[in-house]
């Protein structure tokens, strides 16, 4: 019996810290492709602009 409550109390901790990391995943993931969206679309539009330049 004794055996059984350790095992439940590891994988609830188990279970707890997993889910802290897929939490802490999922804002780094979100976060970097937030700011790499905009690095994007911010060397796109410099880009553009120094062609266009360079065209005329």
């Amino acid at each position: 019996m004794k055996r059984q409550e350790i095992y439940k109390t590891s994988f609830k901790s188990y279970l707890k810290a997993m889910f802290v990391f897929f939490v802490f995943f999922l804002i780094c993931s979100f976060t970097f492709f937030f700011y790499i969206k905009e690095d994007i679309v911010n060397e796109s539009v410099d880009k553009v602009l120094m062609n266009t330049e360079k065209q005329t």
